[in-house]
């Protein structure tokens, strides 16, 4: 069955909403905003930040969740996380 406008995803489209259009700027705007904001948070420093010191560890975070959590599903929550993570560190 063929997508209809609605149902397809793209510039001035739903992008995949119900309503509504695409409001977000080009893919050319934000790269060139991010080049922007480069030069006042040059990328050395991000290597820079230390977490405070009250942070909770994200372990022990996600241990306390998997507490309320069917646990049959914890290993599958487990292994979308990393799926996540890595598809997000290929890019």
């Amino acid at each position: 069955m063929a997508k209809t406008s609605e149902q397809q995803v793209g510039r001035g489209r739903t992008n995949g909403r119900p309503s509504g259009r695409d409001t977000r700027p080009a893919p050319e705007a934000r790269l060139a905003a991010g080049k922007e904001l480069r030069n006042e948070v040059p990328r050395e420093e991000h290597a820079g930040w230390l977490a405070p010191e009250d942070r909770p560890d994200p372990v022990d975070v996600l241990k306390a969740e998997d507490a309320t959590r069917e646990p049959d599903l914890v290993p599958i929550r487990h292994g979308r996380m990393l799926d996540r993570d890595l598809k997000g560190s290929l890019k």
